[in-house]
């Protein structure tokens, strides 16, 4: 396992159950805390809670997190508000929350009745975790998250997980022979809707230039980000923008494309992605 892996494996271990954190949110320039009952998975953290409570109101007005364990876990993240315990889309996770947290769930602590009772996932975006006792290798991980809804495509040539530790970057995708796209997001929730798309992410080219941009799979396939053909190479670029549209294809997604232009010897290795998706009223 490389690195990156490796602080996942820890994560699934430490809090794939029922773990007591501490989640901070902001009042206007004041910081609250609270200790909650929480739950990992595939780099989310989800909580039972109440809509009208202090924190999903503070939460409505801004998003951003941060939590912290005493099994050796601090972190940031955007909270969202999932809607009521029992509401269908919400099935799945709470089948799994219910056995998780067994011990004390129908102990008074929750009513599922009551249509305030609702799911709160965070969705982490970094974090640090410290093992001890070093069981893979490792004392500290520094964690990206964002890394979670990047998904390679089919066809998308050879790809491996490298770290370059003398640049304090882990867990970076090495992509080599692309053919096409080399990364995607998928937008198939927000399909027929107008939304916002910002991005970011840092790429570092090795070899002969390509054509590397970010594009929406709308009609015309209209490139939306900066090419860095003619960038520097051996040199970290950021690549940021944003686009707004109505998803009007049957499975639209959001890719970061070479556009079949990049030389067989041409390796790319990307870090910190960050894609943020909003609906435009």
């Amino acid at each position: 396992m490389n690195k990156y892996e490796k602080a996942i494996t820890i994560m699934n271990e430490r809090f794939g159950k029922d773990n007591l954190i501490t989640l901070v949110t902001m009042d206007g320039s004041r910081a609250s805390a609270r200790i909650v009952n929480s739950y990992y998975e595939d780099g989310a953290i989800y909580v039972v809670t109440y809509s009208l409570s202090n924190k999903m109101k503070q939460i409505g007005v801004n998003s951003e997190v941060a939590v912290c364990s005493i099994d050796w876990f601090s972190g940031h993240g955007v909270g969202e508000n999932l809607g009521w315990v029992l509401d269908e889309k919400n099935a799945e996770m709470m089948t799994k929350l219910r056995s998780v947290f067994d011990e004390w769930y129908t102990n008074g602590h929750v009513d599922e009745e009551d249509p305030n009772t609702c799911l709160l996932r965070i969705n982490l975006t970094d974090g640090v975790i410290i093992d001890h006792d070093k069981q893979y290798g490792e004392w500290r991980y520094e964690v990206n998250f964002t890394k979670k809804n990047v998904q390679m495509l089919n066809g998308c040539g050879s790809c491996e997980i490298v770290d370059f530790p003398e640049e304090s970057r882990t867990g970076i995708m090495k992509i080599t022979n692309a053919e096409w796209s080399v990364v995607y997001c998928d937008l198939s929730a927000f399909k027929g809707k107008n939304v916002t798309i910002r991005y970011s992410v840092d790429v570092k080219r090795i070899g002969a230039s390509g054509n590397l941009m970010w594009q929406v799979n709308n009609p015309d396939y209209p490139a939306v980000g900066l090419p860095i053909d003619d960038a520097a190479e051996n040199i970290w670029h950021l690549m940021k923008g944003e686009w707004t549209g109505v998803l009007t294809v049957d499975d639209p997604n959001f890719s970061l494309s070479t556009w079949e232009n990049n030389s067989d010897v041409t390796a790319y290795y990307i870090d910190n992605f960050n894609i943020e998706i909003t609906e435009v009223d």
